[in-house]
């Protein structure tokens, strides 16, 4: 009954620290990825200045494109 959480999201965005990260990047993005409504995670390391976006196209395969900024 929170109104503050979202049932089917379509976008994930997470912003990496450096005690989690690893997590982030292999367990909790594999959690998001077996969401059916998730069509999109981004994945914000703020440090290092990068970024990770992962889609999903064609049924289901996801793409992954690495952007600096």
């Amino acid at each position: 009954d929170d109104e503050r959480l979202l049932d089917r999201p379509k976008v994930v965005i997470e912003v990496l620290s450096p005690s989690t990260e690893r997590y982030d990047k292999t367990g909790k993005l594999l959690e998001y990825k077996a969401l059916p409504s998730v069509e999109t995670v981004v994945l914000i390391h703020p440090v290092k200045r990068w970024m990770d976006v992962f889609e999903r196209v064609d049924g289901g395969r996801w793409m992954n494109m690495t952007l600096v900024y």
